[in-house]
């Protein structure tokens, strides 16, 4: 009676150990999640003399340039070109509403990063806009 009692033991050990070992490494599942390709982008510059603006409640000015990254596969350059000034003014409304505060923050291009990314990607009616990089930006 032990020596079925052991095989048992033994089998109901070896039925676990493989149910572990088939849920833990994803066989039930199908295996590895499929990993999301990174998006390629294709950067487009609004406006070679970049942008010049006021800053609220101050004396001071505020000069940046900048780079837009789109998608490189859904990107078209004519649009892009046809809607320079849209383009070109959604930036500027984004900038002369910053203050001298908004500038001093140390997080200021990651905040008006995203806000351009959000602003320009309503304004055009688009969702291909991935990243915005500054070239300048400087406060005097």
């Amino acid at each position: 009676m032990s020596k079925k009692l052991l095989i048992i033991i033994i089998a109901a050990v070896v039925v676990v150990g493989a149910a572990a070992f088939v849920f833990f490494s994803g066989m039930l599942t199908g295996g590895a999640e499929p990993v999301d390709k990174p998006v390629e982008l294709s950067y487009y510059i609004p406006g070679e003399e970049g942008f010049v603006t006021n800053v609220v409640g101050s004396r001071m000015l505020l000069k940046t340039g900048m780079s837009l990254g789109f998608d490189k596969t859904t990107i078209d350059a004519t649009f892009l070109d046809e809607n320079l000034a849209r383009i070109s003014d959604i930036i500027n409304r984004e900038l002369r509403m910053l203050t001298e505060e908004d500038i001093n923050d140390p997080e200021i291009l990651d905040i008006l990063k995203d806000q351009l990314i959000a602003a320009i990607s309503d304004g055009l009616e688009i969702d291909n806009l991935h990243d915005v990089r500054f070239t300048a930006f400087v406060a005097q």
